[in-house]
């Protein structure tokens, strides 16, 4: 159960999910976060497969189940396989394409802190800077949010609960 209260939204403002409504406690952050998160889903440069190959990555490492799921169903939509889904969690990528390879990489590379020459090399190879900055960018934002919904115990979704890979 939640760590804070559920408040009820309108539907009017976009999908009324249990963390924007845990989120809507604090309407300053819910407002700055909506617009943060949308930023990066609607006006980035990345190709939808990358950008949610990177947040599955995210969550799978910070052991974030809600972001998990609910990314799933986006994956899926974005063109990604269940099979190469289960390799991100798995961190078993080696079948990706070699841009994809390395913005998974890269991401793994920030969540754990460890993004050495190696890592931004290969990603340099394949991203122009706007482009790495999205990554890096992204993989820091999936993983406040993980961090969010670990702390504040988000319950999943009713449209989540059956989520499986």
């Amino acid at each position: 159960m939640a760590r804070v209260a559920l408040i009820d939204l309108p539907s009017d403002v976009g999908d009324v999910w249990n963390v924007r409504r845990a989120l809507a406690n604090s309407t300053a952050l819910l407002g700055a976060l909506v617009e943060f998160f949308s930023a990066t889903r609607e006006r980035t440069l990345l190709p939808p497969r990358t950008r949610e190959a990177v947040i599955l990555r995210c969550g799978a490492l910070c052991g974030c189940e809600y972001e998990w799921r609910r990314h799933v169903l986006l994956a899926r939509q974005a063109g990604l396989e269940d099979d190469e889904i289960r390799r991100l969690r798995a961190d078993v990528v080696t079948d990706f394409a070699a841009s994809e390879l390395a913005a998974i990489r890269l991401a793994s590379a920030v969540e754990r802190r460890e993004v050495d020459e190696n890592v931004w090399s290969e990603a340099r190879n394949h991203f122009d800077d706007s482009q790495l900055v999205e990554i890096v960018g992204l993989s820091a934002q999936y993983s406040l949010m993980c961090r969010i919904l670990l702390a504040l115990d988000i319950d999943l979704d009713p449209d989540i609960l059956d989520v499986s890979v």
